[in-house]
């Protein structure tokens, strides 16, 4: 099974958010904050990732499989990295 990584795009969100839920479903943390079960909560985790990805210092990857039969581009796994605001003006860290 061969893994390929691309850059994520806003087409991904959905996936995104349910990677994000399936990640943090045992965080009681994260799942009293962020309920699964709440289609707001769904709603918002989906929106936030949609304006996160608009910020040009924020980089998104996604994993997909490309074996997979029915959904060989759809993200399995996803990474978030964001430069810090100094470093993103040019300025040293």
């Amino acid at each position: 099974m061969p893994l390929t990584m691309r850059p994520a795009t806003p087409a991904d969100v959905p996936d995104l958010a349910a990677i994000y839920f399936s990640a943090f479903h045992d965080n009681p943390v994260a799942m009293a904050c962020f309920p699964a079960s709440s289609p707001a909560c769904r709603d918002f985790i989906a929106a936030s990732f949609t304006e996160e990805m608009a910020d040009p210092r924020a980089h998104w990857l996604v994993v997909t499989d490309p074996d997979a039969p029915e959904s060989p581009d759809q993200p399995i796994a996803c990474a978030k990295w964001v430069r810090p605001a100094a470093a993103a003006a040019g300025e040293p860290n």
